[in-house]
């Protein structure tokens, strides 16, 4: 049995993403800016998602610190 491809042809999302064939010059350009467009606010959006999570590691480190900071106070000081 043959695998499916990314680019088959029976495959209807791969039919629907292909220009039209009366396509203009200028209507692929304009095509081709909107997609290169779309995939940098794509990639932007990755890597804001990448930093988010970075910044939410430090933060859970910093509350794993502090809560620990607290207790170990709070024995030394009242001895439990």
């Amino acid at each position: 049995m043959r695998s499916p491809s990314l680019y088959s042809q029976d495959d209807p999302i791969t039919a629907a993403m292909k220009p039209p064939l009366s396509e203009t010059e200028l209507e692929r350009a304009a095509r081709l800016e909107a997609e290169a467009e779309a995939k940098r606010v794509s990639e932007q959006i990755d890597e804001d998602l990448r930093e988010e999570r970075e910044r939410l590691k430090k933060r859970k480190g910093d509350v794993k610190v502090r809560l620990l900071l607290h207790l170990s106070l709070r024995i030394y000081l009242h001895g439990f």
